[in-house]
């Protein structure tokens, strides 16, 4: 039997759960030089509020092993904030990746376990991050290249000016249609970043991009609700890293291929018009003659 005023070991804080960054669960591509962080308290007893928190974030996953947070080490922080905390600590470096946990006091002081690990990993941060020029002239574009080395990891940052839609070695990248969203593209444009180690293999691979108007290149006759702004373009930066600790880029530039497709009209307004005789079949794949791009 306890005495009165005793806690038992069952009531005190459990750790953490359901660590978000920026909103997400372990997200990439991220373009914020302070990130937030967010998390949800568990408590077996009813009531108990949180009164203070320690976020550790570290450079490598062995330092949060040792509770040590080498970017940034928050300490003790009296706050039952648990929403969209801002990241403080040393500045965050463009394409890498950190992981963190974060533990919580109670209202009557006790410390949980500290949570399970989360991560996060930065996007291009600055514009001379970007490698990668603006490409136009067509529908469709085409890099091929070769890859001798086995690929550790590997990252797409995309986007265009109108709506694009990137694949590698024939498979669409990613499940989202009409993109980017529509923004004021004098002040801001929206890009992508994707996961895609999987989709690239030893020996030659191919990038390929389709492009179409959206709102950036809208008919005469819409422009009274939209500016024109010129031809639809993209931008794409592949970033590879290969097992043995040296990268690649394949960025988009002049040695790309391009050509029109078999869609020979499209708008935001009015839709399509396909013409299924200029099917230019595997062109998004290894092995296809571009020789007449």
């Amino acid at each position: 039997m306890r005495e009165r005023g005793e806690v038992s070991a069952e009531s005190h804080p459990e750790a953490p759960i359901n660590l978000l960054c920026e909103y997400s669960i372990d997200p990439i591509g991220l373009d914020v030089p302070k990130p937030r962080f967010s998390w949800t308290l568990v408590h077996v007893e009813r009531g108990r509020i949180q009164s203070a928190y320690q976020i550790l974030v570290a450079s490598r996953l062995e330092y949060l092993a040792k509770d040590i947070g080498d970017v940034w080490d928050s300490g003790k922080v009296y706050s039952s904030q648990s929403v969209n905390v801002e990241y403080a600590g040393k500045p965050l470096e463009s394409c890498k990746t950190y992981y963190w946990k974060v533990r919580w006091w109670d209202d009557r002081g006790y410390a949980s376990p500290w949570s399970k690990v989360a991560k996060f990993e930065m996007g291009l941060l600055k514009p001379e991050d970007w490698k990668a020029k603006w490409i136009t002239g067509g529908d469709l574009f085409r890099k091929k290249f070769t890859l001798s080395r086995k690929v550790k990891s590997a990252r797409a940052y995309v986007t265009g000016l109108g709506y694009y839609e990137l694949s590698i070695n024939g498979r669409r990248v990613g499940d989202r249609l009409l993109d980017p969203g529509w923004t004021d593209y004098e002040k801001l444009i929206l890009y992508s970043t994707y996961d895609v180690t999987d989709f690239l293999k030893e020996g030659e691979n191919v990038v390929g991009i389709m492009l179409g108007n959206g709102r950036f290149n809208v008919k005469p006759e819409r422009r009274g609700f939209h500016k024109h702004y010129g031809d639809p373009r993209a931008i794409m930066q592949l970033k590879i890293e290969f097992e043995d600790g040296s990268s690649e880029l394949i960025v988009t530039d002049e040695s790309w291929k391009v050509s029109k497709g078999p869609i020979v009209e499209n708008d935001i307004y009015d839709g399509e018009v396909y013409d299924a005789r200029l099917e230019k079949e595997g062109w998004n794949s290894p092995g296809y003659d571009d020789s007449s791009w």
